[in-house]
């Protein structure tokens, strides 16, 4: 996610340096990275927006930033009333096998 944000951002002094000191050399793709990470729809609705973010780093930055501002928008007793709906898990009897 690094590599892709410095080469769309064209930051290629730093790439370059980035490489010299990370000489890991793995299979993973980026489709890899968003099935793992969860991200397939966070893609999906960047891609159909009018102003798309560029790298996945910033997407999912972005997406953060937001879930934090919608957190922090709730007021106490809202928050409160999230709480209480969410349903009691009812004890599961432990089975040693």
């Amino acid at each position: 996610m690094i590599r892709e944000f410095l080469i769309k951002n064209g930051y290629t002094t730093t790439l370059n340096t980035f490489d010299k000191e990370c000489k890991i050399e793995s299979g993973i793709t980026k489709m890899d990275i968003i099935m793992q990470l969860g991200m397939a729809k966070l893609i999906r609705r960047n891609n159909e927006s009018l102003k798309p973010l560029s790298s996945m780093i910033e997407i999912l930055v972005q997406y953060l930033l937001n879930k934090k501002a919608y957190l922090e928008s709730l007021t106490i007793a809202t928050k409160a009333e999230k709480i209480e709906d969410i349903p009691l898990r009812e004890e599961i009897p432990y089975e040693p096998t």
